[in-house]
């Protein structure tokens, strides 16, 4: 096994969702994240398109338009979640990482 194939790569996505009934309707923001964990073949992937489908599959999730997903900072998360406790994202493995 290469060592390359021991590492365990995680990307944290943090987003700011407007208008969702899920948060309360128009004129409600509400946050969630997304954690993706696999292997070194995560490092090819192009993060630009990543992004762009979470904030797609992100919006049609919540029903609301894309203009009305926001992609924010850990710590803007932090700041406007620092009442909730833990994890409120969701978590996603990619097979081919097992310890």
């Amino acid at each position: 096994m290469r060592d390359s194939e021991k590492v365990k790569v995680t990307i944290e996505v943090f987003l700011e969702i407007r208008d969702s009934e899920a948060f309360g309707g128009a004129g409600s923001t509400g946050y969630t994240g997304s954690r993706l964990s696999g292997n070194d073949k995560m490092l090819t992937m192009d993060l630009e398109d990543y992004l762009q489908a979470v904030k797609k599959d992100f919006a049609n999730m919540f029903q609301v338009s894309p203009e009305c997903v926001r992609l924010i900072t850990e710590g803007e998360y932090e700041l406007c979640t620092s009442e909730e406790d833990g994890w409120g994202g969701e978590e996603t493995y990619v097979p081919g990482n097992e310890s």
